[in-house]
């Protein structure tokens, strides 16, 4: 099992706080606890799954804000059925150095999709892309953090999900990412530390 540790985190108020859980060969990546300490407000955290991927089917350069994909119905519906990538919808990729990147759809033209944000690196041919919605999809786990306190959460919360109230499609995780977002509303918060971990168990949160 390989183990991700990030340190103390922080931004401006209103701008989100973000961490990312990029893939690892076969293994199902995995949140094992983060700590948060909030000022006066409470903040929202919200855990993002894929509910689809596919891959680039051109390169992209570093300061575009386009990406070619193979399939934009990629996500799946909670009923199971195909689903195209719209406006604020969650992309992740891998650049041509295999860091991971991510940011929202500003809009979707054919198979081509249009950023929120420039590139920052270089985007090669056959590239994966996870899809992961809308941030208040019912497949993403929201934690609320308590206002002028300091939380520690404990998972473990893997990416995957299983067939529950209101989602009748699965996906087992396996190759997948983690994005972790809290709101930052109002007063700013800090996330004291984030743990993770690629597990190759075939057991998923619901």
């Amino acid at each position: 099992m390989a183990v991700t540790y990030r340190g103390s985190k922080t931004a401006a108020i209103a701008t989100a706080i973000t961490e990312l859980i990029q893939s690892m060969g076969d293994g199902i990546p995995t949140i094992d606890s983060f700590e948060y300490t909030n000022a006066g407000t409470a903040h929202t955290a919200t855990i993002m799954r894929p509910v689809g991927s596919t891959v680039t089917t051109a390169s992209s350069l570093s300061g575009e804000s386009t990406l070619t994909l193979n399939k934009t119905d990629a996500m799946k519906t909670t009923g199971g059925a195909d689903e195209v990538l719209a406006a604020s919808d969650y992309l992740v990729w891998v650049s041509e150095t295999g860091k991971h990147f991510f940011d929202t759809v500003s809009s979707v033209s054919g198979s081509v999709v249009t950023l929120s944000n420039a590139l920052t690196a270089d985007v090669d041919l056959g590239a994966t892309v996870w899809c992961l919605g809308e941030i208040a999809r019912p497949t993403h786990t929201i934690i609320t953090l308590p206002a002028s306190v300091t939380t520690r959460i404990v998972g473990p919360i893997k990416a995957g999900y299983g067939s529950q109230t209101g989602v009748s499609s699965s996906r087992t995780g396996v190759g997948d990412v983690l994005l972790l977002s809290i709101n930052n509303i109002t007063a700013a918060g800090t996330m004291r530390y984030l743990a993770g971990s690629w597990s190759a168990s075939d057991n998923v949160n619901v």
